[in-house]
């Protein structure tokens, strides 16, 4: 008969899913500093540069640099990014000043490489079973299944 040794496994999903992550990290870090986002004029930015299109989501780096992940546990990680824009400049909308933001994941360009084969994702609230999703505006979920 054959036996499974589960405590190897765990070990294995575990240590495969920290690499993941650390991963996805570096992937993420790399998309909001790639110069491959559509904007529909140029702008001038609060560092004093002037960009137009494509460009990249770094300003003063505040976004990129909110970025932090954590280990829920040992089957799920948690990435952040604490800034109170992430959320409108990952999904895209308009401000309270209806100035129109168009959406910028940076999290579908990391896990995929592009835009052309987005990541899926869920809204508070919606009930899916994926690997990635966002539980809350800033917070995006890694679960090993």
């Amino acid at each position: 008969m054959f036996k499974i040794d589960r405590t190897k496994i765990h070990t294995a999903v575990k240590l495969a899913l920290a690499d993941t992550v650390g991963a996805a990290d570096l992937a993420f870090t790399k998309a909001i500093e790639s110069k491959q986002y559509d904007w529909p004029n140029q702008t001038q930015r609060q560092n004093g540069t002037l960009a137009g299109s494509p460009r990249d989501i770094v300003d003063l780096g505040n976004l990129r640099d909110s970025q932090v992940h954590s280990r829920v546990d040992d089957f799920s990680w948690q990435f952040t990014w604490g800034v109170d824009y992430a959320a409108l400049n990952h999904e895209g909308g308009v401000t309270e000043r209806g100035k129109f933001h168009p959406s910028r994941p940076w999290t579908c360009y990391g896990i995929k490489g592009d835009s052309s084969a987005p990541l899926r994702y869920q809204r508070p609230g919606a009930e899916l079973d994926i690997p990635f999703y966002f539980a809350k505006q800033f917070k995006l979920y890694a679960r090993s299944y």
